[in-house]
């Protein structure tokens, strides 16, 4: 009785390994086993957080677990990024970030935790949004080129707030004063929420903010835009002009937020999240609120996000070394 017993078990268990590891579709089909964490590095308010807010609300009923926001601020983002990174690779914990952690923060510091092309399994991108140039309403800076003119009379007189050391908009303001020879200084805060509250108060004078933290203080008529970072104008702003229009030829910077998850996540699991967030961006009402929000949709898949962090690791290195900014 006891040899049939243990021959029985011994069989089960074969089978158990030779399903789980032959097919991987046992831990398919097992996720998610628990709450999901979207971890954001940056501050409430900014493209992120609310990127990371609208999918966590529409992912939890269709995985049917819990899904949390947890911002764990700083470093640019890099704190959260590191987190996540090192979490258990099963898809429960996940980064949502953009170009700025994920990339830029990365190939332009020398003290970085990671590499966003070895300790990140890429899911999707599922938004892009514009970096507009803003000041205070009631700034006597009212063009790229009165920025440039007062910075070129006054070098170092002109602060530009950022997301942090490394973030996206703040490689924007180095990069502009770069390409136009003239001296800004940088005030990095945690986020781009906090960097538009600056801007706002006065403590800063102009700001490369993404649109949706901008957006409602430019309605409400507390900012004005004074340029927009991208290769074209954009719809709702079309008085503004490009920074490349406004005397600075070859000027361009566009940002892209991401999932990804922490390397060696298996693939099943990386594109069953792949497929419900491509679908949670596409639904009419979700695309109709990005809109409003200033979020373009790119909606990818893993190779293809896979192949955007790749090259823009490579654009932006070669940037932030052309600054004189060395990372990995």
């Amino acid at each position: 009785m006891k040899k049939r017993t243990l021959r029985s078990a011994l069989v089960l268990l074969s089978a158990a390994f030779a399903v789980a590891g032959g097919t991987g579709v046992l831990a398919a089909d097992a996720f998610p086993s628990k709450q999901i964490k979207l971890v954001v590095g940056f501050a409430p308010g900014g493209s992120h957080d609310i990127v990371a807010r609208l999918l966590a609300q529409h992912l939890a009923p269709r995985l049917g677990q819990t899904v949390i926001v947890d911002n764990r601020v700083g470093a640019a983002g890099t704190i959260g990024a590191n987190y996540v990174i090192r979490s258990p690779a099963d898809g429960h914990t996940l980064l949502v970030g953009s170009v700025s952690n994920m990339v830029i923060t990365p190939v332009s510091m020398e003290q970085t935790p990671f590499d966003p092309r070895k300790d990140f399994e890429p899911v999707v991108a599922p938004t892009t949004t514009p970096l507009l140039l803003v000041t205070k309403a009631d700034s006597d800076l009212n063009s790229v080129q009165d920025v440039l003119k007062q910075s070129k009379a006054k070098p170092g007189s002109l602060t530009f707030a950022s997301a942090g050391m490394g973030a996206s908009n703040h490689l924007a303001g180095e990069l502009l004063g770069k390409m136009a020879g003239v001296q800004l200084t940088h005030v990095p805060y945690k986020g781009d929420a906090p960097g538009v509250m600056s801007v706002m108060s006065g403590e800063t004078n102009i700001m490369f903010s993404t649109l949706p933290p901008a957006l409602p203080h430019i309605q409400s008529g507390r900012l004005k835009v004074l340029a927009v970072a991208g290769a074209e104008r954009l719809a709702g702003f079309p008085d503004a002009p490009t920074v490349a229009e406004s005397g600075v030829p070859g000027f361009e910077v566009n940002i892209w937020n991401g999932v990804v998850a922490p390397a060696g996540t298996p693939a099943e699991v990386v594109n069953k999240l792949n497929q419900e967030i491509r679908a949670i961006v596409n639904l009419p009402e979700v695309a109709e609120r990005l809109q409003n929000m200033g979020f373009e949709r790119i909606s990818n898949s893993p190779a293809a996000f896979k192949a955007m962090i790749q090259s823009d690791s490579d654009k932006w290195r070669s940037l932030a070394e052309s600054l004189g900014m060395v990372g990995k």
